[in-house]
């Protein structure tokens, strides 16, 4: 193939277009109008190839700019999932990247999971929290809050208070046992601060026969 069919066969190619027939004319008769046409034709191939050349990064910079949009709606499917704003996710999103070989896709949902589980956990606690505790003490038991009334004699409200008050006594005195052990454990750092109990013997032993010498020195003289 010569080089001129070579270049009209990839311009029909890329264009998807025939391209018309160019009679092959040596310099010696060729017009200034065949040559204006075959100097057209290989710039219009010189810019088919410089294109398809560049195909490869248009190619990839749309593939990055898909992932990036899918890691934006992700992002804030999560946001609404959670309750936290789009920022909060999309930076735990990018610091699982930086910090661990994770990629966005795998980071993403990682997040997902764990803020997952923490929306679940913050659910139930809420859902527990408005729960009297009359309420959950009849659940432990197997009762209903009427059935609790009738075994104890008290209304839901005085034993709601009854809980309540206990509540507050053991935490009181669990303050308090807290307050105490701090305070003997300082005692205790101080005493093992102070002269270690052979030393102390030692010196005790030292004084004693030191008052006997002096005592004997007397009478000697």
């Amino acid at each position: 193939m010569r080089l001129r069919d070579a270049a009209k066969w990839i311009k029909e190619k890329i264009t998807g277009k025939k391209t018309e027939e160019t009679p092959v004319l040596t310099p010696m008769i060729a017009t200034e109008e065949d040559i204006e046409k075959a100097k057209e034709m290989d710039r219009e191939i010189e810019e088919m190839e410089k294109k398809s050349a560049l195909m490869a990064p248009i190619v990839t910079s749309q593939a990055e700019m898909e992932r990036l949009q899918r890691f934006e709606s992700d992002s804030k499917q999560i946001a609404e999932m959670a309750g936290k704003s789009h920022e909060e996710v999309a930076e735990a999103i990018l610091k699982v990247t930086t910090e661990t070989p994770a990629s966005l896709e795998e980071a993403t949902q990682q997040v997902y999971e764990r803020m997952e589980l923490q929306a679940e956990v913050a659910a139930e606690t809420k859902e527990e929290s408005d729960t009297p505790f009359v309420q959950r003490w009849a659940e432990a038991k197997g009762m209903t809050v009427q059935e609790l009334e009738q075994e104890t004699g008290w209304t839901a409200e005085q034993l709601e208070q009854n809980i309540i008050d206990s509540s507050r006594i053991i935490t009181t005195e669990l303050v308090k046992a807290q307050r105490l052990m701090k305070i003997l454990m300082t005692n205790n750092s101080r005493r093992r601060k102070g002269i270690p109990m052979v030393r102390r013997q030692q010196l005790l032993r030292a004084e004693r026969n030191q008052r006997r010498r002096r005592s004997e020195n007397r009478k000697e003289s």
